[in-house]
C-alpha cells in the first residue's frame, strides 16, 4: 500500500518563509544590475572621453593649418583673429 505524505507531515519550508527570501534574491539582483549599469557608464564614458582626444589633436592641426594659409594670403600680413 502507497503511503501518502500528510499535509502536516510534509517538510517542505512553509510559504511564509519563502516570501523574504524572494524578496531578498529580487532586491540582491536588482542591486547587482544597477552595479553592472554603473560600470557599463563608466566603460561608455571613458570610451568617449578617449575619442575626444583623438580628435583634438587633428583639430588643433588644421587649425595651424587656417592660420599658416592666412598668414601666406595675406602676404606675410597677419589677418584680424588669427595668431601665429
Amino acid at each position: 500500500m502507497v503511503e501518502r505524505p500528510d499535509i502536516a507531515s510534509d517538510r517542505r519550508t512553509p510559504p511564509s518563509r519563502k516570501r523574504p527570501l524572494l524578496a531578498l534574491f529580487a532586491a540582491a539582483g536588482a542591486v547587482a544590475l544597477v552595479l553592472l549599469s554603473v560600470f557599463a557608464l563608466n566603460l561608455g564614458l571613458g570610451r568617449l572621453k578617449d575619442s575626444f582626444g583623438w580628435v583634438e589633436h587633428p583639430d588643433e592641426v588644421l587649425l595651424q593649418l587656417t592660420r599658416i594659409e592666412a598668414t601666406l594670403a595675406g602676404g606675410g600680413r597677419r589677418c584680424p583673429g588669427t595668431r601665429v
